[in-house]
């Protein structure tokens, strides 16, 4: 009984993860993102996740949104392999012309290091691969930005409008 009930309250648990990315090479735009990543519970499981993220560019007058669809495996009780696609819309504003919008597909994977079930350190590489780099131009495939980071996260039980989700909330600095 006793296990059973652990297992619902596993199952119920919620996560608030807070994480601080920062992006190698050239840091430029800074960003602020809600996503639900996923967390597999045992070695050998999988979990999917999704999420959307929102920001602001600071170098120059530009705002992003976007959304991600995540894929984890947890490979041993310490490491997590994952592996996400993102799409973002990302609208420059200019006082001489109109307003110019990018829609980007972004391919992105990374490993995870649990120190306990609620900290890890987690890198990865990111390959925009299409994008619509002009106002009057379809989507297509492209050699897009490659970006490299570092994840720190913490999580915390009892966050209460989701059943088994988690919410991350993270700042990041990204090189273009």
């Amino acid at each position: 009984m006793h296990s059973v009930r652990q297992a619902t309250e596993q199952t119920r648990r919620t996560l608030i993860t807070i994480a601080f990315i920062f992006m190698l090479v050239h840091v430029s735009p800074a960003v602020a993102q809600v996503s639900a990543p996923p967390i597999p519970q045992e070695v050998n499981s999988n979990s999917v996740g999704v999420g959307v993220s929102a920001g602001t560019v600071v170098e120059r007058d530009a705002n992003f949104w976007g959304f991600t669809l995540d894929f984890a495996r947890r490979i041993t009780n310490r490491l997590v392999a994952a592996g996400s696609v993102s799409w973002d819309s990302e609208t420059e504003k200019f006082a001489d012309k109109p307003d110019s919008t990018i829609k980007t597909y972004t391919a992105v994977g990374t490993i995870s290091y649990m120190f306990t079930e609620r900290m890890s350190l987690t890198t990865g590489l990111g390959k925009g691969f299409a994008d619509d780099d002009n106002p009057g131009q379809s989507m297509q495939f492209s050699n897009g930005d490659l970006s490299t980071g570092i994840v720190f996260g913490y999580a915390t039980e009892g966050f209460p409008f989701f059943a088994r989700d988690s919410v991350s909330l993270s700042a990041a600095y990204e090189y273009n």
